[in-house]
């Protein structure tokens, strides 16, 4: 059965909103190897197109709930990602697939890393 975790992250001292991150399936994993995620020279344009397309595969928050997110509340998410998918990244390296388990935790972290930059862009700017 495919795992999943709830994340809650406060919005302001009334508001709480809960975002739900999911287990991979291997149709999506495939289809994560298989797009061009790995390429490491991307625009933040390119990266928001393909995470808007991506995300639903891990998370039902979307690209617009990020950019609005802190980044403690980003790594929130992205540490239920790693934990739900705490199987497939074993699997991974049972099997000696640490190249490619290499190349997709970079991508995962660089493209967070995109959102966390464009978050503290957000909010040195101010509303």
């Amino acid at each position: 059965m495919r795992k999943d975790k709830v994340v809650e992250i406060n919005e302001n001292e009334n508001t709480v909103k809960k975002y739900k991150v999911y287990e991979l399936t291997v149709k999506q994993i495939l289809e994560l190897f298989n797009s061009d995620i790995l390429d490491g020279n991307k625009t933040l344009s390119d990266f928001e197109g393909q995470a808007s397309k991506l995300l639903p595969y891990g998370t039902d928050a979307t690209l617009d709930d990020l950019k609005e997110m802190a980044p403690s509340d980003i790594k929130l998410i992205l540490d239920a990602f790693m934990e739900v998918n705490d199987s497939f990244f074993a699997l991974a390296r049972a099997a000696g697939l640490g190249n490619m388990l290499s190349e997709l935790k970079a991508a995962i972290l660089r493209d967070f890393s995109n959102l966390l930059v464009n978050s503290l862009s957000q909010a040195i700017q101010g509303p």
